[in-house]
C-alpha cells in the first residue's frame, strides 16, 4: 500500500518492508558504457565488499561508490564506477569512467525503470 499521505519518523522507521514498498516488482536500474557505438552494459560487480565504499552517512542520507565494475571495459578500475546517494524521497546515480587511455567516440548510458505502482507523487 502506497501512503497517501506522510508518515511519522516513528512509523517509517517501524514498518515492515512489504508496507514500505507497494509492490514485489523490484525497480531496475541498467547502465553502461558504449565505445565506437558498441554498447557494453554493467551486469555485475566484483561482488568484493570493499569495493563499496561508504563516503558519507547520516540520519536521512546514506553516500557509496561502487568501484571495479568489470564491464566498464579500458576504464581505471579505482577511479571508476557508480556513486549512489540516497535521501528517504529521493535518489542520485553518477556514473563516472575514468579512461586508461584516449577514447574516441564514447557515451555513457543509465536507465532506471520503475513498476507502475511507483507513480504516485505525494506533495
Amino acid at each position: 500500500m502506497i501512503h497517501q499521505v506522510p508518515v511519522s519518523e516513528e512509523q517509517a522507521l517501524r514498518e515492515k518492508n512489504a508496507n514500505s514498498f507497494p509492490t514485489p516488482n523490484p525497480c531496475s536500474l541498467s547502465f553502461g558504457m558504449a565505445v565506437n557505438g558498441a554498447m557494453s552494459w554493467c551486469k555485475t560487480t566484483t561482488r568484493d565488499i570493499d569495493d563499496c565504499q561508504l563516503v558519507e552517512t547520516g540520519k536521512y542520507f546514506q553516500h557509496r561508490f561502487i568501484n571495479k565494475l568489470p564491464d566498464l571495459k579500458g576504464c581505471g578500475p579505482s577511479n571508476s564506477g557508480l556513486e549512489v546517494s540516497s535521501w528517504p524521497d529521493r535518489l542520485a546515480f553518477i556514473l563516472k569512467a575514468t579512461p586508461e587511455s584516449d577514447l574516441e567516440h564514447v557515451g555513457l548510458k543509465m536507465k532506471l525503470t520503475f513498476p507502475a505502482a511507483y507513480t504516485v507523487l505525494l506533495e
